[in-house]
């Protein structure tokens, strides 16, 4: 190596990339190693700001107090009330719709059953009876004793 460090090999080593004839010449050469010196300076304090700044955005990890736990907690016994009332109206909705229909089939029979019921009661069809008012037949009774 002839001379002192240029600004280019001290760049190098700065980046990372270093040359043992520098390194050695850097132990013998207090120039040089005072002008790496000044060169690093700026990206020492620059590193240090940034993880000043880094610091300062993150915060730091708080120990949890016990009235957040215990809020925690109702939470979530509030969620699970609230999951179990989910459940029940799911498996109550369709048991109610069921027992409406059955309802209304029942509603649905019973009045058949009367529609039923009321043309067995008739002594004639219903076209026939006009003709049955006409014919109004009474058996004789077997008291009447007429002896004609």
């Amino acid at each position: 190596m002839s001379g002192h460090l240029s600004s280019i090999e001290i760049s190098k080593w700065l980046a990372g990339m270093r040359a043992s004839d520098a390194e050695r010449h850097l132990a013998e050469c207090s120039g040089c190693a005072a002008k790496l010196e000044r060169a690093g300076e700026p990206l020492v304090r620059f590193g240090a700001a940034t993880r000043a700044w880094c610091a300062a955005q993150t915060p730091a990890p708080r120990p949890e107090p016990i009235a957040c736990a215990a809020r925690r907690k109702r939470r979530f016994v509030a969620m699970r009330i609230a999951l179990a009332a989910a459940a029940a109206l799911m498996v109550a909705a369709p048991l109610y719709r069921q027992h409406q229909r059955a309802l209304e089939v029942a509603r649905q029979d019973e009045a058949l059953l009367e529609q039923v019921q009321a043309e067995v009661s008739r002594s004639a069809p219903e076209p026939m009876q006009p003709l049955e008012k006409l014919v109004a037949w009474n058996p004789p009774s077997a008291h009447s004793g007429s002896s004609q």
